[in-house]
């Protein structure tokens, strides 16, 4: 049952009516909105990608907006919304200056314990065992 709300969030009309409130193009919106029903729960997710946070919390609001209505329809069912979406304050991730120090570091390491690992198995290989 939860599967006709799903649609409902990714349906043409829906990314359309967001497309012109939001002011992003419905191409764009088509691959940045995914809608889905987590396994064995009541609920909907709506997760929006777009380069500006600000624009796909509104658009994930909006379509939250757009089930809600369908479910309202339903006599069977009650929904509200859980958690309105907000733009993110800062960047998720580590930052592009601490991801290359890290791999880096990482690579370091390796190099460094790459010839402790070959000495350790050239020692394993040597040792004898008693008849």
């Amino acid at each position: 049952m939860l599967s006709r709300y799903t649609a409902v969030g990714q349906a043409q009309q829906t990314l359309e009516e967001m497309a012109a409130s939001c002011r992003v193009p419905v191409d764009t919106l088509v691959s940045a909105v995914t809608v889905v029903n987590p396994p064995d729960t009541a609920n909907v997710r709506v997760t929006v990608s777009l380069a500006n946070p600000r624009q796909a919390a509104d658009v994930a609001n909006g379509i939250a907006g757009r089930i809600i209505e369908a479910v309202t329809q339903d006599a069977l069912l009650k929904a509200g919304q859980v958690q309105r979406a907000v733009p993110p304050t800062h960047a998720a991730g580590l930052g592009h200056a601490l991801e290359i120090i890290l791999a880096v570091s990482v690579g370091l390491i390796a190099a460094g314990g790459a010839p402790l690992l070959a000495e350790s198995l050239v020692a394993c290989r040597s040792v004898e065992l008693g008849p």
